[in-house]
């Protein structure tokens, strides 16, 4: 590896002059090596403001070569204004840049990929850099075959100026380098059919720029292929004694869906949640592996009030091994008809101090039962950062078919001394649900 600051000389290579140059796998004298020899690959960065005037602001490069059988690995660290030139082979490298300061943003990301082809003087990587911005936008794309057309709106709150441009780089920072404090809706229109806004707020989403700036956000797009998106065909939840259930039935071509978000939104895109939508993976193992059409049922402690529930939605989105997703579905809780299933028996008990056990007998008066989801209360930190409040730890993400549920072999991250209590939830096809908590495990 190679660090290299401002050199003392510079090469005129007829695109740009060289401030900063390194070679990898030495470091560089005063003078040119008279090994030194084309391609060369040079790295160039604008600024669309000005540079951040901060002493030992340093920017890094790397330089890797992704062509078989390059070993090519270099680090180049420079002052942000400098423009750097290496020395490498032809083939196709990724460079990266890091260190950049927390008030600046790289129009383009931080990481490009550049082709050096034969009988080449020097390929160009350019960024483009803003710092100490009102506004920056990020645009990520996923799964998009061609660059995008976005169209971006912002508009003030309350009426006011509108503008209006096109994002045309599947992953792009806008800056708005001049936008006054304020109150304002972001907007992004012309998303192609298969695609999906996953990023809180969906399309649209409200910010306030202070008096000093430095407001960000970020828009996310997955794409699917449309032969391969996996469809909600039914979804419906509810809640009892501020706990939410549903229970959802999704249908995939490929067999392979994988994880699911669910959220509680304003109906409109936005989470009411603290962090956002709860995300649950391994829908492609145990009970609905290999599916074409599982049905999937899960609860959630959040300890919300019911009052804080009327007029708000519940949000379900699946998606599948490979990225492809269904749409966002937003939908008002349920108001199933019929009685909800009853459990006859239930004991969670230690069958060792590695194993816990839990016997469930169920029944339901309308013959519809579906099945159990099955959650723990853990001490605080069992799973995270302690934060006050016990953890939760569920057993898998798509529950139980029936009433039979698997020991849970404990050992490593949960031992048996932080199992507070066991919580099962009883769901019948209609989306009725119960809720059952057994905190004496030892017996």
């Amino acid at each position: 590896m190679a660090s290299q600051s401002k050199a003392a000389w510079s090469v005129t290579l007829g695109v740009a002059t060289a401030l900063g140059l390194a070679l990898a796998g030495c470091h560089q004298d005063a003078t040119e090596p008279t090994s030194r020899k084309p391609p060369y690959i040079a790295i160039v960065v604008k600024a669309e403001t000005a540079f951040l005037d901060e002493p030992g602001v340093r920017y890094t490069y790397r330089i890797k070569g992704l062509s078989t059988g390059s070993t090519y690995d270099t680090l180049v660290t420079v002052a942000p204004s400098d423009t750097v030139i290496v020395s490498v082979s032809e083939g196709t490298y990724q460079v990266s840049l890091s260190n950049l300061p927390e008030k600046c943003v790289s129009r383009y990301g931080l990481v490009q990929e550049v082709v050096v082809p034969p009988n080449t003087n020097t390929a160009i990587v350019r960024y483009f850099v803003g710092c100490n911005m009102p506004l920056a936008v990020r645009v990520y794309t996923a799964g998009l075959p061609v660059d995008p057309e976005f169209i971006w709106e912002i508009a003030r709150k309350g009426g006011g100026s509108v503008e209006t441009g096109i994002v045309r780089h599947r992953e792009e920072n806008l800056f708005f380098p001049t936008l006054p404090p304020g109150d304002y809706v972001v907007s992004l229109w012309n998303a192609p059919e298969p695609c999906v806004f996953t990023n809180n707020g969906g399309r649209h989403q409200a910010v306030t720029i202070p008096p000093n700036g430095g407001t960000r956000i970020g828009f996310s797009v997955v794409c699917s292929q449309v032969a391969k998106r996996p469809k909600l065909i039914d979804f419906t939840w509810s809640t009892a004694d501020s706990v939410i259930g549903f229970i959802a039935t999704a249908e995939d071509p490929d067999f392979n869906i994988a994880l699911y978000y669910f959220d509680i939104t304003d109906c409109d895109g936005t989470s009411i949640l603290p962090g956002g939508a709860r995300e649950r993976g391994g829908l492609h193992l145990g009970r609905t592996a290999y599916q074409l059409r599982p049905t999937i049922i899960g609860a959630f402690e959040l300890g919300i009030p019911p009052e804080a529930l009327v007029g708000r939605c519940g949000s379900l989105r699946i998606q599948d091994l490979d990225g492809n997703t269904t749409p966002t579905v937003e939908k008002l809780a349920g108001s199933p008809v019929g009685a909800s299933p009853e459990a006859i028996s239930f004991n969670a008990v230690f069958r060792s101090d590695v194993l816990l056990g839990t016997d469930l007998a169920a029944h339901d008066r309308d013959e519809d039962f579906f099945g159990t989801f099955v959650a723990a209360r853990l001490r605080d930190g069992t799973l995270g950062p302690q934060d006050g409040k016990p953890d939760i730890g569920i057993y898998n993400s798509a529950g139980y078919e029936g009433t039979t549920i698997p020991d849970l072999p404990l050992g490593g991250r949960i031992l048996y001394t932080d199992v507070y209590a066991v919580m099962v939830y009883l769901f019948d096809r209609q989306g009725h649900f119960r809720r059952y908590v057994d905190e004496d495990t030892f017996h």
